[in-house]
């Protein structure tokens, strides 16, 4: 039994069948040719009498010897018309047959012209010469068999005479003609629309009874499973997807990119379901095999990710899509950068789950909510949205206050969120004030010999710099270099800031020889470095002679201009 598709329009009326008081009248006045008619599919009988110019008594006759073969009146005529076209017009044999495995509307003209592969040579010269493709419509027309619609040019016919046309042929005349509109449809896949969803759906279920390993096909089957589930025709939608995620592993290996796109969207067409269970399973083996196939960098993988942390958290599943979502994030930020579609998406989602979860926490779980809203405010300022950013940052910092005081780590790290933003912001002041909390709090916490405790004397120090005080700079960086000195390695990262900008300072402050000394102290960690931290020394030193020659050629210019003047 043949499936009935879903259609977007009604369907026309098949061709109409005789009765009684459909047959000529002649026939009335014949007995036993009234009884014979009764039943017949008139219009093609019709057909065939008009082409072939045979009488009504001849075609009796052959169609009680047909029908003595159990034919049915609807085959006989089929036979018979099929048979003669085969002989005498092979062209429009073949596209009968063609348009018998598509669906009975719409049929599109243009895949009789524009076709890539031809089943038959006659059917070669109708691409060549257009014109013929009118000469073989108007015979099939003339034979009833098929109504030529003029706008969109189109054919249609009857879904019973395709039926029967259909098990006329071969099982291979069948995939040779599948083949054929297969790529024919999906030569023009682009001009498709969405009535032309039901010639792929007729081509698949017709292709399960033969080998149709094309990935054309899987291409043809997964846009017409698009159009379905913009439809909501989700069951056969996803009918149409695993038969081309079964196109594409007979085609392929198993670990292929197009069987994991296959497998992703039938992920989402679950998804869309709410069928969380099954839409899990096909996200994480779009993820195993992009993976492994294109690497985990690779935008493919990371978007698999973000849709598999998507469906965690469309389960209230917070920390698996938290932990997807970073993961996400953190290679597509560092791989294709802040602007990437993919990045952009991660921190979205990321917003959006965090946002989610701290509605639904409310005043409950204080220490969570400070946790989330320090999470959120680095998402907000990923993204740039600094007011939102630096408002969360407050937030966190309020409650962090009130569930653990001023003086704890986890307040701590919330101040420094906040140095951050403002530093972002080009908001020196803030930032400094910010930072003498962090330091005092520090301080009061870990004693002053710390390592931390020279971070934030460097930190501090910086935001003097930029506003010209150079004496509370110099202070600050002294007490986090003699830190440095005593409680880190020579090539640390904090040793190397620390004389930076303390040779900064001195520089500034026309202290060249403390500066040119703290240069050369620069950690030496490999070839590269070790250029670098000579190359700074001797631009220094040559700032500083030039320095020293212009101060003086300014002393003699001076002792001259005074000689002069005791002269006169």
């Amino acid at each position: 039994m043949e499936p009935s598709f879903h259609t977007p329009g009604p369907a026309r009326d098949e061709a109409p069948f005789a009765t009684s008081q459909d047959a000529p009248v002649a026939l009335h006045h014949d007995a036993e040719l009234a009884h014979a008619w009764e039943g017949l599919p008139l219009e093609l009988v019709k057909g065939y009498i008009t082409v072939t110019g045979c009488t009504l008594q001849d075609y009796l006759a052959v169609y009680r010897e047909q029908a003595q073969g159990a034919h049915t009146p609807l085959a006989v005529v089929c036979d018979l018309t099929l048979a003669r076209l085969r002989r005498e017009q092979p062209a429009a044999a073949a596209l009968l047959c063609a348009c018998s495995l598509l669906g009975p509307e719409a049929i599109p003209e243009e895949l009789f012209t524009r076709s890539p592969m031809l089943p038959d040579v006659a059917l070669r010269e109708v691409t060549d010469q257009p014109h013929l493709l009118d000469q073989i419509l108007a015979t099939l027309q003339a034979y009833r068999l098929i109504e030529r619609l003029p706008s969109p040019p189109s054919l249609c016919m009857s879904g019973q005479v395709q039926s029967v046309l259909r098990e006329t042929l071969s099982i291979e005349e069948q995939q040779r003609y599948g083949t054929w509109m297969v790529c024919a449809l999906h030569d023009v896949i682009r001009s498709l629309e969405d009535e032309d969803v039901r010639h792929v759906q007729q081509i698949a279920w017709l292709s399960k009874r033969w080998t149709l390993m094309l990935p054309e096909a899987a291409e043809l089957f997964i846009w017409a499973a698009e159009r379905l589930c913009e439809q909501r025709v989700y069951r056969e939608a996803e009918a149409l997807l695993h038969q081309a995620l079964n196109v594409y592993q007979r085609i392929h290996e198993t670990a292929h990119p197009a069987v994991a796109m296959t497998l992703y969207r039938l992920g989402s067409l679950h998804q869309l379901q709410q069928h969380y269970r099954e839409a899990e399973r096909f996200f994480l083996r779009t993820n195993l095999i992009r993976a492994r196939v294109l690497g985990p960098e690779h935008p493919d993988t990371l978007l698999s990710l973000c849709s598999l942390a998507d469906l965690y958290a469309a389960q209230s599943k917070r920390e698996e899509a938290e932990i997807l979502y970073q993961k996400a994030l953190t290679n597509s930020g560092v791989l294709l950068g802040p602007e990437h579609p993919i990045t952009r998406l991660a921190l979205s989602q990321l917003a959006i789950l965090y946002q989610q979860w701290i509605l639904d926490l409310d005043a409950t779980a204080p220490f969570t909510t400070a946790k989330l809203s320090y999470k959120l405010a680095f998402v907000y300022a990923a993204q740039g949205v600094w007011h939102q950013a630096e408002m969360l940052a407050h937030r966190a910092l309020e409650l962090s206050e009130r569930m653990v005081g001023s003086m704890h780590l986890d307040t701590v790290q919330c101040m420094e969120q906040l140095v951050l933003l403002y530093r972002e912001q080009a908001k020196v002041s803030e930032a400094q004030t910010m930072l003498q909390r962090v330091l005092r709090a520090r301080m009061a916490l870990l004693g002053p010999d710390h390592p931390d405790i020279a971070a934030s004397c460097n930190a501090l120090a910086e935001t003097y710099l930029e506003q010209g005080q150079t004496g509370r700079a110099a202070s600050l960086l002294q007490q986090a270099l003699a830190i440095c000195t005593d409680a880190l390695e020579p090539t640390d990262p904090t040793m190397r800031m620390v004389l930076d900008n303390l040779a900064t300072v001195y520089r500034r402050q026309g202290k060249w020889q403390q500066a040119i000394s703290l240069m050369a102290r620069l950690p030496l960690r490999g070839e590269p470095d070790h250029v670098l931290a000579r190359s700074d020394v001797v631009e220094l030193h040559e700032e500083y002679q030039n320095i020293l020659h212009l101060l003086r050629q300014t002393s003699r210019k001076n002792e001259k201009a005074g000689n002069r003047s005791y002269d006169a």
